[in-house]
């Protein structure tokens, strides 16, 4: 019988737990939301739009992205096309090689 009443109290402890994780995800959401909606002058769908579109862009959940952006007050980096710089050297002989243009 003790162990029964164990087991109800720990799976009730684990439902306070994962509550209170949720309602502060859900709070940092909300704070990221204002933050975003304040510096880009969006509205609370769009703004859950950009925080929605950047955690599966980054494949991170929505509300670590939230942690960024109330920690820094910033969006997170995303990735982005490869900077430009000059074209790689092609295999030796190829016209456009260094062997060739130096010749």
């Amino acid at each position: 019988m003790a162990g029964a009443q164990a087991s109800v109290l720990l799976a009730y402890h684990r439902n306070d737990l994962n509550l209170i994780k949720a309602v502060d995800a859900r709070h940092r959401i909300g704070i990221a939301q204002g933050i975003i909606m304040q510096r880009y002058h969006l509205d609370a769908t769009q703004s859950f739009s950009v925080l929605r579109r950047l955690s599966q862009q980054l494949n991170q959940k929505l509300s670590d992205i939230a942690g960024y952006v109330v920690d820094n007050q910033a969006l997170p980096p995303t990735p982005g096309p490869p900077a430009p710089g000059p074209p790689a050297p092609g295999p030796p002989g190829e016209i456009g090689s260094p062997e060739i243009r130096h010749r």
